[in-house]
């Protein structure tokens, strides 16, 4: 766990966010999300039961106007410890009495409430891992989003065989 003020610097935007990526201020402020100018990289804060447990800061590609992160491998760098496996992304916002959409990552979270759905929580990956499909039990409804990729393909084949037992899932 860490403090809440360690955000305090990163919470101002970035082009990158707005943009490009179309991240509305909604989303921002929804999600907490920032940018380090150090880094050069957008912040995900993660927070679960009410305790920031780690961020996760993305590289930014190199566009006219801003520079990209110098070195932009690994796209996501969590910091040391983050529960991925044992947590949801924003799964403090998600209402847990209504349907739910997940997805792969924080950045199509962001995407989503800026478009407007709401209820979407992130896996961290197509991976799924046990403790996150027993997050999703507690949904009386799972949509499963994943990428367009092979990856993601597998993700959503294995997230719905794992669900169809305990809730609807489509």
């Amino acid at each position: 766990r860490y403090a809440d003020s360690v955000l305090s610097p990163w919470m101002a935007s970035h082009p990158y966010l707005r943009e490009e990526r179309g991240i509305s201020q909604e989303a921002h402020e929804a999600l907490r999300l920032g940018y380090d100018p150090v880094i050069n990289r957008v912040v995900f804060p993660h927070i679960f039961r009410g305790h920031l447990v780690g961020w996760q800061p993305r590289a930014i590609p190199g566009r006219p106007g801003w520079p990209g992160t110098p070195s932009q491998i690994p796209k996501y760098k969590s910091t040391p410890g983050l529960p991925k496996a044992e947590t949801l992304y924003a799964y403090d916002l998600a209402d847990r009495s209504r349907p739910v959409v997940v997805v792969e990552s924080p950045m199509s979270v962001a995407k989503a409430v800026s478009l407007g759905v709401d209820n979407v929580v992130a896996t961290f990956g197509a991976k799924v891992a046990d403790p996150q499909v027993d997050l999703l039990r507690d949904f009386p409804e799972v949509v499963v989003w994943f990428d367009d990729d092979p990856a993601g393909r597998g993700g959503e084949r294995s997230v719905v065989r794992r669900l169809y037992r305990h809730t609807s899932v489509s």
